[in-house]
């Protein structure tokens, strides 16, 4: 079993800055009528940078802990891994999949875990 965390926003305090910036542009540029509102979902959508994310992997799959709410992605839902720069998609035989962000000596640990 492997367990770790993952927070790209502490990796990547340039990328913050920039959230930063546009979430002070979001405000600005529609206040007071949808500012508030636009802001609050900037942040939902930006949560998987701004937030830590807990993975654990075991022989039933992955356990994805973010804001404190855990997603279960079972190994017998998913085809293949396939590893990208930012994470890894685990792809279901459909096609569509989950993007697991992490950097890549999680990616390594995961792929000498999993034989996709």
């Amino acid at each position: 079993m492997l367990e770790f965390d993952y927070h790209p926003a502490r990796e990547k305090p340039l990328g913050v800055v920039l959230v930063l910036a546009v979430l002070a542009l979001i405000a600005w540029a529609s206040w007071p009528s949808l500012g508030p509102l636009g802001c609050i979902l900037y942040l939902a959508y930006m949560a998987p940078f701004l937030y830590p994310s807990h993975y654990r992997i075991d022989a039933d799959g992955v356990t994805l802990v973010r804001l404190g709410v855990p997603h279960r992605y079972p190994w017998s839902l998913y085809r293949k891994l396939q590893a990208h720069r930012g994470g890894v998609f685990l792809s279901r035989p459909s096609g569509r999949g989950v993007y697991l962000v992490m950097d890549k000596s999680q990616q390594a640990l995961l792929e000498t875990y999993v034989d996709p």
